[in-house]
């Protein structure tokens, strides 16, 4: 995981490797291998807070300060209230967003229950996926815009977990090779620093066809 600072390339499909969408700009992504729905917790509650790591910036300066918190519920597949993701911004903005959200196999859709920036409504997309042999982390990427107001938005990358001890993320933090990750069940996660085609799926569609 880390902040990709030059040219890169979003693979769109698991089976099309031609079907891509080409970035010139700085990016924040996250890969890792994750954890089969099989081997995922089974009927218990869980409390995803210990944060591993939380990066991005926004309109207003880098994310300096993040609280980040995934109650899941493995029972009834879903996320119960309080969880949350707030951070505070260089430029003085507090963002303060609740979370819902279902499970599908391995991945967490995330959904923004509601939140605000310096009190203004926010809207946006974010990702979620297991990773570690047991679904120790979620790891996943989030790009976040006032609503109404599309110049003022925060984007960036997460990893919060109840136990770090096997989770298996990808370490490189800079690099100029293509690495394409389509054999599953690797995951690729990228979110672009600007706001216009960040590279994050709509939670209306497909949440996962493949890197984004």
């Amino acid at each position: 995981f880390g902040l990709w600072s030059g040219n890169y390339r979003s693979q769109n499909s698991d089976t099309d490797l031609s079907d891509i969408t080409n970035f010139t700009t700085s990016a924040y992504w996250i890969t890792g291998t994750t954890t089969p729905a099989s081997s995922l917790p089974g009927a218990t509650i869980l409390h995803y807070n210990q944060v591993i790591h939380f990066s991005g910036t926004s309109s207003n300066g880098d994310i300096t300060a993040s609280n980040m918190q995934l109650i899941i519920d493995f029972s009834n597949q879903q996320l119960l209230d309080e969880s949350i993701i707030d951070f505070h911004t260089a430029g003085g903005d507090t963002w303060v967003i609740d979370l819902a959200g279902t499970l599908n196999d391995s991945h967490a859709n995330l959904f923004i229950d509601e939140g605000n920036v310096n009190g203004n409504t926010v809207i946006g997309d974010l990702t979620g996926s297991f990773f570690g042999s047991n679904g120790e982390a979620v790891g996943g990427a989030f790009h976040v815009w006032q609503d109404g107001v599309d110049s003022n938005f925060a984007t960036g990358i997460y990893v919060v977990g109840y136990d770090s001890s096997s989770v298996d993320l990808d370490p490189r933090l800079s690099g100029t090779d293509e690495h394409f990750l389509n054999v599953e069940p690797r995951v690729g996660l990228i979110t672009s620093i600007s706001h216009n085609n960040h590279g994050l799926p709509d939670p209306a569609g497909d949440p996962y066809p493949g890197i984004h």
